[in-house]
C-alpha cells in the first residue's frame, strides 16, 4: 500500500493478504483484504486502528464523509465513523 502525490511516494504500508477492493475520501483511506480484514488510514498515510476483522469477504466500500460503509459477501453492511478512533455504528443483515 502506497500513498502517492504525483511521482512521489509518501508513505507506504506492507499489508499481509491480497486487497480485494479499496476507497479513498478526504477523512481516510480504506483497504479490505481477502481475510476479511479491512485497513484505516488517515490522508498521511497513519493506520488509525488495528485491522477490523470481518466474518466474510468485503465486495464494496463505500466512503460517506467520515463514514465508511463495508458490504460483505454475506450481505452484511457495517457502517463506521472513521474519523478518529473508528466506531462501529450500525451492522444489517439485507437478505
Amino acid at each position: 500500500m502506497r500513498g502517492l502525490e504525483g511521482d512521489r511516494v509518501l508513505w507506504h504500508d506492507f499489508l499481509p493478504r491480497p486487497v480485494l477492493c479499496a476507497t479513498l475520501s478526504e477523512h481516510f483511506a480504506a483497504i479490505a483484504c481477502d481475510d476479511g480484514s479491512v485497513y484505516l488510514y488517515s490522508p498521511i498515510g497513519r493506520r488509525l486502528a488495528p485491522a477490523l476483522l470481518l466474518d466474510d469477504i468485503v465486495v464494496r466500500l463505500v466512503p460517506a464523509g467520515p463514514h465508511l460503509m463495508a458490504l460483505t459477501a454475506a450481505a452484511r453492511c457495517i457502517v463506521w465513523c472513521a474519523a478518529g478512533t473508528p466506531e462501529r455504528l450500525a451492522c444489517v443483515m439485507l437478505g
